[in-house]
């Protein structure tokens, strides 16, 4: 459900989507940072495990992300 309220939201906005293949942090974080995204979607544990990889990605930023969403699953302050 999560990514189908997305994919309306961003069509409804004119919004370009980037799918990837399937989730590894790694590749979310290198198509984040190589594509200069301004909102990245995901659920709760996706967001759990990029921020997890901070010490081998550090160099990579989200400088130009300007909304962080987060879905599909409750969100614990772990």
């Amino acid at each position: 459900m999560n990514a189908l309220a997305l994919s309306q939201l961003a069509c409804a906005a004119h919004a370009t989507i980037v799918l990837l293949p399937q989730f590894t942090a790694t590749s979310y974080i290198d198509a984040g940072s190589a594509l200069s995204l301004h909102l990245v979607d995901g659920g709760a544990a996706m967001i759990a495990m990029m921020l997890r990889e901070t010490g081998a990605h550090g160099a990579r930023r989200f400088s130009s992300v300007e909304f962080v969403r987060m879905g599909s699953a409750p969100v614990s302050e772990a």
